[in-house]
């Protein structure tokens, strides 16, 4: 077999090009331009002038096998060049150019050309000229930036607005005009409505580590594809739950397997549900380990006022995944896990966030939440259970969940103010007498009373758990029964 090249590419710090501003139309506007250029990639690279033999694209990161090694080097140097003019601002890594002679040597020369990339991005990147703007003012969507001067903004341009901002906003707007019949919301705001909003953060588990072992390009190709494909129809699945006009959702950010998702929060579990049951059911005849291994998918979900800051919002839901995920590790949930927190405070941050819902003893602790919770339907733990212990407490009155969640709360408050003076079993007692005071004295109706027992009975069950204050959450959160 004749002499083949491969190289990888990657955007580099995609995440911080993408979120670099807070504004939800240059958000979207910045993952439009990276879905485009992996466009371009793929058709540039299969152009006769360079006849890549195959191409795998995943959310700004490439592979690519060539059968020359001049034309692998001639469009390493074009793609660069390409990435700045239509990004403003951001940068693109390209390994160096590695031959192997057949499928038996992939393995190996996929490897080295990480191992490259990897030191090439250590190394750093030079940081691209910015445009001579002299004194002017910074720009007021990312102050990371100068601004345009005034002689060569557009004539709809108020603000101050930098190169990076500019491109990403035309984007958005060219978009946004080819698809001219679909609503578009103007920013978070507009978006939430009267809702509170949900910043879904969704991650593959395991991928990375299913892509390492593939012994070929050509199954690099096709799983890169087939996970592609895989997303976008789970992603359908899960906008599909919502009933109105208007889509309540805006996909902030698809790159391989991370997914960033605003919405509308009433719709955030429901999305949760059928995104994870659509994953376990699409045909997945391009994953040759589909009968062994399920593709699981873990959620961190933020649920703020719309008028939150963003990048708050998105630090609490990156925690929030990495718990779940941690615990799907540990529990051995190869569907994913799923973690969700209600913000109602002006501000929060996930380190207090994660510290507040349990009390640490010396060999043990008390929970205040069944958190992250599973994502196969009907299994104990899951959010389906979840979901079916909100529907008993449908027509239950909503003030007593809530004055119960406050109260739990504050029991933890309370505790943890007393330096751990209070023993566990004493806490436990303390918030037990309490869950019976809410069964005996407020629930005076029997129907009442016969809907909270059998919500609790759907709850996790662990020494030490007391789950009861997410059905406070989560019956908003699941939308209208």
């Amino acid at each position: 077999m004749s002499e083949q090249f491969l190289l990888i590419t990657d955007v580099d710090a995609i995440q911080r090009y993408v979120f670099e501003s807070a504004r939800m139309a240059t958000i979207v506007g910045a993952s439009e331009i990276v879905k485009a250029f992996d466009v371009w990639l793929e058709e540039e690279a299969r152009r006769a002038e360079y006849g890549a033999l195959h191409a795998a694209l995943s959310g700004g990161n490439g592979l690519f096998v060539f059968g020359d090694s001049k034309k692998a080097a001639s469009f390493a140097g074009k793609l660069t060049c390409e990435f700045q003019k239509r990004s403003g601002s951001g940068t693109i890594s390209v390994s160096e150019i590695i031959p192997f002679e057949d499928d038996a040597g992939f393995p190996a020369a996929r490897d080295a050309a990480l191992c490259s990339l990897q030191r090439l991005k250590r190394l750093g990147r030079a940081i691209p000229e910015a445009l001579d703007v002299g004194l002017s003012r910074q720009c007021q969507y990312c102050g990371a930036e100068s601004a345009l001067p005034k002689s060569v903004r557009k004539g709809d341009d108020e603000r101050d607005i930098g190169t990076a901002c500019r491109k990403k906003l035309d984007k958005r707007k060219e978009i946004k005009n080819a698809m001219a019949t679909q609503h578009w919301a103007e920013d978070f705001n507009d978006l939430a409505d009267t809702d509170y909003l949900a910043l879904i953060a969704i991650d593959g588990d395991g991928i990375g580590a299913r892509l390492k072992n593939l012994q070929s390009a050509i199954a690099y190709e096709n799983f890169s594809a087939g996970v592609k494909c895989l997303l976008d129809q789970a992603i359908a699945a899960g906008m599909n739950t919502a009933k109105g006009e208007y889509p309540p959702f805006q996909l902030l950010y698809a790159g391989g397997d991370d997914i960033v998702i605003a919405a509308q929060a009433r719709y955030a579990l429901n999305f949760a549900l059928a995104f994870s049951d659509a994953v376990q059911t699409i045909d997945r005849s391009w994953d040759w380990t589909a009968d062994q291994l399920p593709i699981g998918f873990s959620f961190g979900i933020s649920i703020t006022h719309s008028k939150f800051p963003f990048r708050a919002s998105h630090a609490i839901a990156d925690q929030l995944l990495r718990n779940a995920k941690n615990t799907a590790k540990d529990k051995v949930w190869p569907e994913g896990a799923i973690d969700f927190a209600v913000v109602t405070e002006a501000s929060c941050d996930p380190a207090s966030l994660m510290e507040d819902r349990e009390i640490l003893f010396d060999n043990s602790k008390i929970c205040f939440t069944g958190k992250p919770y599973r994502l196969k339907s009907g299994e104990p733990h899951s959010l389906s259970k979840l979901k079916e212990a909100c529907k008993a407490l449908d027509r239950f009155p909503k003030n007593q969940l809530y004055a119960l969640r406050n109260q739990l709360n504050a029991s933890a408050w309370r505790t943890n103010q007393l330096g751990g003076s209070i023993s566990q079993e004493q806490t436990k007692l303390r918030l037990a007498d309490y869950l019976n005071y809410v069964s005996s004295r407020v629930m005076r109706v029997q129907t009442q009373k016969d809907a909270w027992e059998k919500a609790c009975q759907l709850l996790p069950v662990a020494e030490g758990v007391f789950p009861h204050a997410d059905l406070a959450d989560s019956l908003q959160l699941f939308g209208e029964f």
